[in-house]
């Protein structure tokens, strides 16, 4: 029974043989035509992936060099088709030769075997540079680059061979529908192999490329292909016209195609839109009139020959992912091809989507710390801010001390004037207010230390009137937190998002711990910077640009005690402004070339510091004094320290009056 059975199989292997031969032959021409695209245009030194078709098992090739992108059980798997209609022994012989000679001709390639099956590879690899996709039709191909793209190992701007393993009838529109397919994913460096028509007299593999952005009716879709060279199946096969496979395939003039800009109104980058109506085309078009950014895609948009075309605003436009995790906001409008860029203050403070990819920076936005800045001291505090407390004091003691000194040297050198000592203190103030003594001294004793003391008291007369008006005028700045350990320690309400709590969550860190003690909530709205302006209880974590967007919406209407002040340590994080395009946008390279020049020449800067000073000359606009602050008329205003030490003066002058007064009737009493 055994016998039969053994020999059945081999009757039916037999039947087979003539059937599978001439079409291993025409894939040995497939895989040789692979080898010289290899070697000619896909560098060894890279990591080169393969995709095989889909249903079908990995193979496990012992191979040197290959790592299989998916997990195995540790035994050989053979490819299998699992459509019913096909005979599995014929397939089993056929796609077996096809994986051993493609396997040995790329055995100097550093491979990732790709196959197109449903499971996650836990493995990280490098970004390939090259792929190679073995297909066999439209359908099969939109599932493979759809797993692809979800790998760790997705580079879309790669280089990219399409091999077609059946024929077709239209080998053109064949390539037309490939390259379509490819296009949605932004593969531009890209070369389809289809074989041409059976029944043909020559044999050939004719390969097929299409060039974006050519016309301004062929922009971004796939309606004409071209054939670049011929793959001719005879002897060892050979291209036919040894033309570039690869050729530059976006120029820098791009012939008024559109450049698709989602984006929404943002403080300084994205300002004032405005609805224009085109009669000829019966349309509105959505413009925006100023701001960095859009003058920045104006440059970029006129250097590559582009028409400008603005998306409607949409609501979620910064939301990443909606609620039940799919892509939201631009990232959506990116993925599905509905826009080609994006912009409006994006900076990226986490890692964004696989599937878009950021432009090289051209501002930088900052996270800090603003503290309400120190009021002015009180103008009857004016006098006594010249000398600090210790001064002060040490000149009292040195005019109490001078009275026995002056006593004694006028009792010893026999000066009758000053032997009493309310006749030696009087003179003795009144030196130091520099006003004239009644009496001069008399002795030389007395007139050495004398002299001397009238040196003291004009030293520090001459600082007194040197300081006296300054003082008058701006009587000073009461000291704020100059540090985060400062405002850590004070008693002012921290308040920030809850989003930006992450930056204080260490435990461990006594100065987070005390930070997250005070915190308050605030949002991006004006309350919490009016409240900090007003109040002066609360300090904001906020960034740059928008307390630059509060100060002018809501000016200070004094040029200190209202407004708000950076600290030293204060600047919390850094994060590049950027634009975002799909990941293997062919626009990209470009796009960051102009940039670079753009910002490099301190075109870009300019407008920050235009904007910057049209802030400043807003503000001044509201201050009660003029935009000079040299000259001051003095009033009332700035003298009420002068007279209220005037009026403490005649106060004290009447109260001595009235007990000396006193003191005389009880005593004649």
């Amino acid at each position: 029974m055994k016998t039969c059975t053994a020999l059945f199989y081999l009757a039916q292997l037999f039947g087979l043989l003539p059937n599978v031969i001439p079409r291993i032959l025409g894939d040995l021409h497939l895989v040789r035509c692979l080898r010289t695209i290899s070697e000619q245009y896909l560098p060894e030194t890279q990591t080169l992936a393969v995709v095989w078709t889909q249903n079908h098992l990995l193979y496990h090739n012992n191979t040197s060099g290959i790592t299989p992108a998916s997990e195995f059980d540790g035994q050989d798997c053979r490819y299998m088709m699992d459509e019913a209609e096909k005979d599995p022994l014929r397939e089993l012989i056929y796609m077996n030769t096809l994986v051993d000679l493609l396997f040995l001709e790329l055995n100097r390639w550093t491979i990732v075997v790709f196959g197109n099956t449903s499971e996650r590879n836990t493995v990280t690899y490098d970004v390939c540079s090259s792929y190679i996709i073995l297909t066999t039709g439209v359908t099969v191909l939109q599932n493979q680059l759809q797993l692809l793209s979800n790998s760790s190992y997705w580079n879309p701007g790669g280089r990219f061979v399409v091999a077609l393993l059946d024929s077709f009838y239209d080998p053109p529109l064949m390539a037309q529908w490939l390259l379509k397919e490819m296009w949605k994913h932004k593969i531009t460096n890209s070369v389809v192999l289809v074989p041409n028509e059976e029944g043909e007299r020559i044999p050939a593999l004719n390969s097929y490329t299409w060039y974006p952005y050519q016309s301004n009716r062929q922009c971004i879709e796939v309606k004409n292909v071209t054939l670049l060279d011929t793959w001719v199946k005879k002897g060892n096969g050979y291209f036919l016209k040894k033309t570039h496979l690869f050729p530059q395939k976006i120029s820098k003039k791009l012939h008024g195609c559109p450049l698709r800009t989602v984006t929404r109104e943002t403080i300084f980058t994205v300002t004032e839109p405005y609805i224009v109506f085109l009669r000829r085309c019966n349309i509105t078009k959505l413009m925006y009139k100023d701001g960095w950014e859009v003058k920045l895609l104006n440059i970029i948009t006129k250097t590559m020959n582009m028409t400008l075309h603005y998306l409607d605003q949409i609501d979620d436009f910064w939301d990443l992912a909606d609620s039940q995790g799919n892509y939201a906001g631009f990232t959506r409008e990116l993925l599905n091809d509905s826009a080609d860029v994006s912009l409006g203050l994006l900076i990226v403070r986490e890692p964004l989507p696989v599937v878009v990819v950021p432009t090289r920076p051209h501002h930088w936005g900052q996270l800090s710390w603003y503290v309400p800045c120190g009021s002015r001291y009180p103008r009857w505090m004016s006098i006594s801010r010249m000398f600090s407390g210790s001064v002060w004091v040490l000149l009292m003691m040195s005019v109490l001390l001078s009275v026995p000194v002056i006593t004694f040297l006028a009792r010893f050198s026999d000066d009758s004037h000053y032997k009493t000592k309310s006749n030696t203190f009087f003179s003795t103030w009144a030196s130091i207010l520099s006003v004239s003594v009644p009496a001069m001294p008399r002795t030389w004793p007395l007139r050495c230390f004398f002299i001397s003391w009238i040196c003291y008291s004009l030293a520090v007369g001459t600082v007194f009137q040197t300081y006296l008006t300054s003082f008058l005028i701006d009587p000073g700045i009461m000291p704020h937190p100059r540090n985060l350990e400062e405002l850590a320690r004070s008693d002012m309400k921290l308040g920030f998002a809850y989003k930006d709590e992450v930056f204080y969550q260490d435990r461990t860190d006594s100065q987070a711990r005390q930070i997250l003690a005070k915190k308050v909530e605030c949002s991006a709205s004006d309350t919490c910077y009016i409240w900090a302006k007003k109040y002066k209880n609360l300090s904001i974590l906020t960034s740059d640009l928008l307390y630059k967007f509060q100060s002018s919406k809501n000016p200070s209407y004094d040029t200190s005690s209202n407004s708000l002040c950076q600290i030293e340590d204060g600047v919390v994080e850094r994060g590049p402004i950027v634009m975002v395009l799909p990941k293997g946008s062919a626009l990209l390279d470009r796009i960051n070339d102009i940039i670079f020049h753009v910002v490099e020449a301190g075109v870009f800067g300019e407008w920050v510091k235009m904007t910057d000073h049209i802030q400043m000359v807003k503000e001044k606009a509201f201050f009660p004094v003029g935009l000079s602050d040299e000259y001051y008329k003095l009033s009332l205003e700035h003298l009420q320290s002068a007279f209220y030490l005037l009026l403490f003066g005649y106060c004290l002058s009447f109260v001595i009056f009235v007990t000396e007064h006193i003191s005389n009737s009880a005593l004649f009493s």
